[in-house]
């Protein structure tokens, strides 16, 4: 079985477990795997992850100078 195949029979899983909250979306793009799974049209909740690239970019930008971490925040 394909790691494609794989994936969708979890989700498949995933999914019926969580009833009316419907499919969970996932995409993954890597170097010889391209997998998509639920609607991505659809609204969805992204929950505590946008913490992650907000401080990510928040450290890119104090390295480059544009503001330092004791910049009042208004």
């Amino acid at each position: 079985m394909s790691i494609t195949e794989r994936l969708t029979r979890h989700l498949d899983t995933v999914t019926r477990r969580r009833g009316n909250r419907g499919a969970p979306q996932v995409h993954v793009s890597s170097p010889g795997l391209e997998f998509s799974y639920g609607d991505a049209t659809l609204p969805f909740h992204i929950a505590s992850i946008g913490k992650v690239p907000t401080a990510v970019l928040v450290m890119q930008l104090v390295e480059s100078g544009a503001f330092s971490l004791e910049t009042p925040v208004v």
